[in-house]
């Protein structure tokens, strides 16, 4: 399911940037999500990349982290999807294990990160990304750890 981070204390939330992270491992999910929220960035969090598409029909992310492999949606899908509707406005970054760095970038990515990457060069990536993106791409609300279904009915 779709999850939000949690802001972190103290942060205005409707300054902070969201970026949509899809990844299908718990485990590099939460770490991302624990990392984001501490660099200060609202985060949506996914493992599915049929959510990932539901949540990017009625939202607009400042950057998308992507894994290329997920089961049922691929990256590749979720990548193409998303620059269907958003063109080249909101950066792509895919981290990946298998998939071939000219490949993603064929694909229509900004950026990939081949795993295991180390943190501060994901955190460099981000950055990056973000500062060719106009900052109106901002949290509409403060997130919280909860499930968020309720925002994919519509």
């Amino acid at each position: 399911s779709v999850r939000k981070g949690a802001a972190t204390a103290g942060v205005d939330s409707t300054v902070r940037r969201t970026i949509l992270v899809v990844e299908d491992n718990p485990n590099l999910l939460a770490v991302l999500g624990i990392l984001l929220d501490y660099e200060q960035y609202c985060c949506v969090l996914t493992a599915d990349g049929q959510e990932a598409l539901a949540w990017l029909a009625h939202r607009r992310p400042a950057l998308v982290i992507l894994d290329w492999l997920l089961p049922g949606v691929d990256g590749g899908t979720v990548l193409e999807a998303t620059r269907a509707r958003y063109g080249t406005t909101v950066p792509i970054l895919v981290l990946s294990a298998v998939a071939d760095a000219s490949e993603v970038r064929q694909a229509g990515a900004d950026a990939y990160l081949r795993k295991p990457y180390a943190i501060p060069d994901l955190v460099h990536i981000i950055h990056r990304l973000l500062a060719t993106v106009a900052p109106r791409q901002l949290c509409e609300q403060a997130p919280d750890r909860d499930r968020l279904d309720h925002d994919l009915e519509g």
